[in-house]
């Protein structure tokens, strides 16, 4: 059996072994692979590992021996997945990685939309609050999320721990959700049911109300119907669409911070910034995944073994850090407050650093 790895570079940069895969046939690695090569070096293979390459169903149809492709991350908008079906080739992709990060990371985010604690803190250090005529000082109103009611998609890794987080902070988180349907638990989520339901037993979300018997199981969409104060999705990308924000709207939503990929579509996000729902994108919460990852690549190559404190004490200063760089961004940009807007502009910026580093023009 011909295996072969388009994009391996990202996975594995030279501290990881791909020896185990050798064992189950012959193996090709590439690190990086150009849209003009993938058909070409996936030639007769009967496995695929992708990252980010693209594998169309122009490619399915030039690559007749491929059977089954795993993609090397959660996503897997890479792969024309309803032709893999037509043609019968098995599709996969990695459950999690650094999830626990991720929900932490999206409440992170919460807290800073909730308390502009990057703004404040460049505040206080300007000098503004020993200056300030009273002994209290702000520049926005300060949400507690104590008592807040909070609806969570998903139910996997990043859903399970922004509940344990939220939770932890004072809030009730009412839904979770999985493929085939969504819970309502008017009293709080069962935290303890849900982490065996589905990191113990791997089962269906329909179980739930064997441990909650007050709880509602809903077949298909729905979480973002149910009146909350804030809204977590952690589930998949466009899971959160024009339609559920205009309900979430209605029913008199504050915050949205998203924990999943691009959970929430272009006209769904402006809607909500147009109605000033708070919102704090994805593209920062999900550095927590890609920074355990470089924090776990630093210990490997420097030979360290940090203690779970050390760890999540070097996520924190992250944190501080992309919340610093987002509201700077926007603020210089002219789009003061809108992280949409600053999360992109700080990662172009630092995609600029690094290419004029390199010496590029």
């Amino acid at each position: 059996m011909k295996i072969v790895v388009l994009d391996g570079y990202t996975e594995n940069p030279g501290d990881l072994s791909w020896d185990e895969m050798k064992k189950y046939g012959e193996l090709t690695v590439y690190d990086r692979t150009p849209a003009e090569k993938v058909v070409d070096r996936i030639g007769n293979a009967e496995v695929v590992f992708t990252n980010k390459t693209s594998i169309t169903k122009e490619i399915m149809d030039a690559c007749p021996d491929l059977k089954f492709i795993s993609v090397l991350a959660t996503g897997y908008n890479v792969i024309d997945v309803n032709y893999a079906k037509e043609k019968g080739i098995v599709v996969s992709n990695i459950p999690a990685y650094g999830t626990d990060c991720v929900g932490q990371f999206a409440i992170a985010l919460l807290l800073e939309i909730c308390h502009r604690i990057g703004h404040h803190d460049k505040a206080v250090k300007e000098g503004r609050w020993e200056n300030a005529p009273d002994w209290c000082f702000w520049d926005y109103p300060l949400i507690e999320l104590a008592g807040k009611t909070v609806a969570v998609s998903g139910s996997g890794n990043v859903a399970i721990y922004a509940t344990e987080k939220a939770q932890q902070l004072g809030a009730k988180v009412v839904t979770v959700s999985d493929s085939t349907g969504w819970v309502y638990d008017p009293e709080g989520i069962d935290l303890a049911a849900l982490k065996e339901i589905k990191e113990v037993k791997r089962a269906r979300l329909t179980e739930y109300k064997n441990y909650r018997p007050n709880a509602e199981y809903h077949e298909g969409r729905g979480v973002w119907s149910v009146k909350v104060d804030i809204a977590l999705p952690c589930a998949t990308q466009n899971e959160l669409h024009l339609e559920d924000a205009k309900a979430l709207v209605a029913n008199g939503c504050i915050a949205v911070a998203e924990g999943a990929n691009m959970p929430t579509t272009m006209e769904a996000t402006e809607y909500l910034q147009e109605n000033g729902v708070l919102f704090a994108p994805g593209k920062a919460a999900n550095a927590g995944g890609v920074a355990t990852s470089a924090l776990e690549m630093s210990q490997n190559s420097e030979r360290l073994s940090w203690t779970f404190e050390e760890v999540d004490g070097k996520l924190q200063q992250i944190m501080v850090n992309i919340c610093h760089n987002m509201a700077d961004a926007a603020e210089k940009y002219g789009a003061k407050g809108n992280y949409v807007v600053g999360a992109n502009i700080a990662g172009f910026e630092k995609v600029v650093e690094a290419m004029t580093a390199q010496g590029i023009v």
